[in-house]
């Protein structure tokens, strides 16, 4: 049986006392975290995110603790010389609360800015956390930003408290990042917290995230960074944010990051996590400048990895992963039918799942090539 949701705007105000300011400041501090990822906004509310929990959608109540921030980063719209809006840990936790009894969201991603001491608004975002889940008797999904320079108590303290914890790098390398920031130090802050995560056993890993396209760095710089994350810090997966100017900041005037280049980085980063492939194979499409195409990776890929297309009866896993419109599933299915029975039908490709638009071009059944790719 599918839950029913109810979908409300702010100005339905179900629990939202306007003469206490905390509509404003529910709508300033969830919309001042843009480039925190977790997923689109939920139609209505601001502060309603969807995501996935271990493969299954969920709602989440996406917010900065306060928008306050000490920090220099160019981009960022909490550099703003305006009025601010914080919580008090229990504000907080009861806000979040009546979000969750209403049936809004399913769990917490919960961020801050950093007005001086990282530490102190570190223990308050871990008093919040801890009201939630000792008070509130909240057990379900919590994800937790870490803030650049907080001790390893505050962040042991944080794996007994949420689900996932992230720090976010927002650049490939110290260059980079000193690009769009001189208040943090790369390794320090940000590289040796991610050690210290990889050594706490979270039930959903950490994760991390790239600011695309507000400095001057490559894709190319950005797959090299990626390839040490997952080989070092055992990063789960990693998030890309294309750059958009906000009124006000000192990149105000920079051009927009296209879409496109942010979904081309995910492309890539999924052919490595999930499909194994190497970094070589990627950093051989790129183009001169060092930046991925616009066509699709896989497909690029394919064309420098075929030679001549495969025999779908006696390609190997690592083959069938590499051609476009074959993923995991359909994969392992033609294994299992040609088990039984050769495949001699393109039918037989598409009942297991093959999209055959983009796989014909590299795949042989009966010995005959479906047909040529047209680039």
């Amino acid at each position: 049986m599918t839950t029913q949701r109810k979908i409300i705007s702010l100005s339905d105000n179900v629990f939202f006392d306007r003469e206490s300011g905390s509509e404003s400041k529910i709508t300033d501090l969830s919309r001042a975290n843009q480039y925190d990822t977790c997923g689109p906004s939920q139609a209505g509310l601001s502060a309603i995110y969807r995501a996935k929990n271990n493969g299954r959608g969920c709602l989440l109540f996406k917010t900065l603790y306060t928008n306050a921030c000490s920090f220099d980063c160019k981009y960022c719209i909490n550099t703003r010389k305006e009025k601010k809006s914080s919580y008090t840990p229990q504000e907080l936790a009861k806000t979040f609360m009546q979000f969750y009894k209403n049936n809004l969201v399913d769990g917490l991603f919960l961020s801050s800015g950093i007005p001086g001491d990282p530490q102190v608004i570190m223990d308050k975002m871990l008093d919040t956390l801890e009201i939630i889940r000792f008070k509130y008797r909240f057990l379900g999904y919590i994800h937790m930003k870490v803030l650049p320079g907080a001790s390893y108590g505050s962040i042991r303290r944080a794996s007994h408290l949420a689900q996932r914890l992230s720090i976010n790098v927002e650049a490939p390398n110290k260059d980079r990042l000193s690009d769009v920031s001189s208040t943090k130090d790369y390794k320090i802050d940000i590289l040796r917290r991610q050690r210290w995560l990889k050594n706490m056993n979270l039930s959903h890993g950490h994760t991390t995230q790239f600011v695309v396209g507000a400095g001057s760095e490559t894709d190319l710089e950005i797959l090299n960074m990626l390839g040490f994350e997952y080989n070092n810090f055992d990063l789960r997966r990693a998030y890309f944010s294309a750059f958009a100017p906000c009124r006000g900041t000192v990149l105000e005037k920079k051009e927009k990051t296209k879409k496109l280049r942010e979904v081309r980085l995910y492309n890539s980063d999924f052919l490595l996590r999930k499909y194994n492939f190497s970094i070589r194979e990627i950093k051989d499409i790129l183009n001169d400048d060092d930046n991925l195409p616009e066509k699709d990776p896989k497909t690029l890929i394919a064309q420098n990895y075929f030679e001549r297309s495969v025999d779908v009866n006696c390609a190997t896993y690592t083959d069938l992963l590499h051609v476009p419109g074959i993923g995991e599933v359909s994969a392992k299915r033609i294994i299992e039918k040609r088990k039984d029975d050769p495949i001699r039908k393109r039918r037989d490709l598409k009942d297991v799942g093959v999209i055959l638009g983009r796989a014909d071009p590299f795949l042989k059944i009966n010995g005959w090539s479906q047909r040529t790719l047209d680039v």
